[in-house]
């Protein structure tokens, strides 16, 4: 009777162990979404009114995306306002691709990180 169960068991592992196919696991093909802050730092230039600066700078922006992707109603906030109108028109001409689609009405806000020339 050990026997007859023992080889039940063998038999039963072995067939969940030919069904079982590890090999057909989904691997995803998708690319990592880049962030934000990563796009528009690809698309802007570093601004003229922080060279003179001797540290780094983080401004904080605010904006809309219209149908296209391109930027709608950027706001810069930082106190110097040399910094806020270049940084404003460099960001009128960016485009992102978000991975969700959003309505113009929402307000989306990213920190950029400047880091002074060396």
């Amino acid at each position: 009777m050990k026997t007859l169960v023992c080889s039940w068991i063998i038999l039963g592992v072995t067939t969940v162990g030919a069904f079982a196919n590890p090999g057909t696991k989904k691997i995803s093909k998708a690319k990592p979404q880049v962030s934000v802050e990563q796009q528009l730092a690809s698309q802007l230039t570093y601004p003229t009114a922080m060279q003179k600066a001797t540290g780094n700078g983080v401004v904080v922006i605010q904006f809309r995306l219209a149908d296209d992707n391109k930027l709608i109603n950027p706001t810069v906030f930082s106190t110097d306002k040399q910094l806020n109108d270049e940084l404003t028109r460099q960001l009128l001409s960016a485009k992102l691709s978000l991975p969700e689609a959003g309505d113009s009405e929402q307000v989306h806000t990213a920190r950029l990180r400047f880091k002074a020339a060396e």
